[in-house]
């Protein structure tokens, strides 16, 4: 697996965390705290910047058409495996989704 297929890896399942923890019924899972308004708007605008983010590689290795089908499997792939979690381990898709976000800084940095 290429980096940047693994940067998009880990950038597609943050975003789709953030995504996710930025609904009330989800993060009422992890936790029991609650987001203000202001800081769900920032959540989603934040993890819509990491998928737009998360497609860059792709773009840069394969394209701009190929490199976004590749993009849309990676994101559905990942968001299968993040309702996986949120359904059995909620407090783990949490710790997994900072895990990839420190990955992928580790690959951006190793480029």
């Amino acid at each position: 697996m290429s980096v940047a297929m693994m940067m998009s890896v880990a950038l597609c399942y943050a975003a789709m965390s953030g995504l996710s923890l930025a609904m009330p019924r989800h993060l009422m899972d992890v936790t029991d705290r609650r987001l203000t308004a202001t800081q769900i708007r920032v959540l989603r605008w934040t993890a819509s910047l990491v998928l737009i983010l998360a497609y860059l590689p792709m773009w840069q290795v394969w394209g701009a058409g190929t490199g976004f089908v590749v993009w849309v499997s990676v994101l559905s792939v990942t968001s299968i495996v993040l309702v996986l979690l949120l359904s059995y381990w909620p407090k783990w898709a949490v710790r997994v989704a900072f895990l990839m976000m420190l990955s992928a800084c580790f690959l951006w940095l190793m480029q």
